[in-house]
């Protein structure tokens, strides 16, 4: 039997067992459904079935279900699950075995996972947790380069697999940044802007508004005592600040000493991705690409294709001089063409598990409301969006503070931001890696909406 019949045999498996579950959603559907009951009438001043004999029916017209409908119900979802699971890993990579080494059988099986709807995208994410995995056999390695194949034989499929992927990265990230937020915030402390130079006057404080505008910074009490918040002034406000003191009549503080919990910080989160799969170069083979890459895994290619652009342009002398005088974060920034195969250099060791990816992406994040920033009407394959669920109605401020004689910056609220970029991606795809570069023919857009006063 050839791979393209066992490639069907399998798929007609495939197609039974969800069949079966789609026989046990429709026995959910039919214990579901309420039965129909008879026209009731009114006999001697009480309501009556005409099925019961003139025994008193139920006032509601919305039978309870009984127990042996609920028991039916159960087991059919039960039949659903376990049908599903048959499906999830072993009957994929059985399928993966036998589409391995043909291109038409790898189209077939992407179109396969993309039928199957949400599940597809659950197996397709099993299938690279699992491959992942440390195993070095040759079953391992012939597995790792089919699936590898699979995600480049479209571009649909890698949508599928990003939006199956995005919440592993998406979520943590969210949160971490909402615990960082909070943490800098009830420890009361600033975060140095920098370690030399004039950034190192300076730290970033997070304070509190509340619903006057007025601002708060949360002080931790000496010797394990009780935080409490200290009200920040500026300018006019400190003059009237110390009359208020010598009036005896300061502004309570409307806040307790409770810290600040993260949860709810950002009320929304939305990315959106479309990606376009970056070929091959042409006339060079998959052997010599990965010896190429292999030999240059220690190489900085951006500083050696900087130096190569500026000897082009200028004249020996000169052109030393500014490879010595420039650093790399600016010549990164020079017009020079990078190779069409470059890879980050973390990921050279490994070039075949590495898919490059040219990528729409835009991200925006609201911390003043739930609702979308984006219009809802063009969503694609790649998006994912979270809602906060915890209702969190603390502002917090944004102050630069300077210090050692160096004037304070003044304070912004950050209540949205929107960006909107064209970028260059590398996905290692069984050490769960992105690595992003934007592009310089097509800078990032970003908007946002911030209140910012002078300090």
């Amino acid at each position: 039997m050839d791979s393209n019949a066992e490639l069907a045999a399998s798929a007609s498996e495939l197609a039974e067992v969800r069949s079966v579950a789609s026989e046990a959603d429709s026995e959910i559907s039919m214990a579901t459904t309420l039965p129909t009951l008879a026209k009731p009438h009114w006999h001697r001043g009480k309501l009556v079935d005409r099925k019961s004999s003139g025994k008193l029916a139920s006032k509601s017209s919305k039978p309870k279900l009984g127990g042996k409908v609920g028991d039916k119900a159960k087991a059919a979802a039960t039949k659903v699950q376990a049908a599903w699971r048959r499906t999830s890993l072993a009957v994929w990579l059985s399928i993966l075995d036998k589409a391995a080494g043909s291109e038409k059988a790898l189209k077939k099986v992407a179109l396969m996972l993309q039928n199957v709807g949400p599940a597809g995208g659950q197996a397709l994410g099993k299938l690279i947790l699992y491959l992942s995995g440390p195993g070095t056999t040759a079953l391992a390695r012939a597995r790792k380069r089919a699936l590898l194949g699979l995600l480049r034989s479209g571009t649909k499929l890698v949508n599928f697999a990003l939006k199956t992927v995005l919440p592993r990265f998406m979520t943590p990230t969210r949160r971490q940044v909402q615990n960082q937020l909070a943490a800098l915030h009830n420890a009361g402390a600033g975060l140095p802007l920098g370690e030399e130079g004039p950034a190192q006057n300076y730290t970033l404080e997070i304070l509190r508004a509340d619903d006057a505008g007025n601002l708060w910074r949360r002080v931790e009490g000496a010797e394990g005592g009780e935080a409490r918040y200290e009200r920040v002034f500026f300018g006019l406000d400190a003059l009237t600040s110390s009359v208020a003191k010598c009036l005896g009549s300061p502004r309570p503080c409307p806040f307790d000493s409770t810290p600040v919990q993260p949860r709810g910080l950002i009320k929304r989160t939305t990315c959106r991705v479309e990606t376009r799969l970056v070929k091959r170069e042409k006339g060079v083979s998959r052997k010599a690409a990965r010896e190429r890459h292999l030999a240059n895994a220690d190489v900085d290619l951006v500083t050696d294709c900087a130096d190569r652009y500026l000897e082009q342009i200028y004249s020996p002398p000169v052109a030393q001089a500014l490879q010595k005088a420039i650093p790399r974060r600016a010549k990164s920034m020079l017009d020079f063409e990078y190779p069409v195969d470059f890879l980050p250099r973390a990921m050279r060791d490994d070039p075949e598990g590495v898919i490059s990816l040219d990528l729409d992406v835009d991200i925006a994040v609201r911390f003043d409301s739930p609702e979308p920033l984006f219009n809802l009407d063009s969503t694609g394959l790649g998006d994912f969006t979270s809602v906060a669920k915890v209702q969190n109605n603390t502002r917090f401020v944004f102050f630069i503070r300077g210090h050692h004689g160096f004037p304070s910056l003044g304070t912004f609220e950050l209540k949205n931001f929107k960006l909107e970029a064209r970028a260059l991606a590398w996905w290692d795809v069984f050490d769960s890696k992105i690595d992003l570069a934007f592009t310089k023919e097509d800078p990032p857009k970003v908007s946002w909406d911030i209140e910012i006063f002078d300090g």
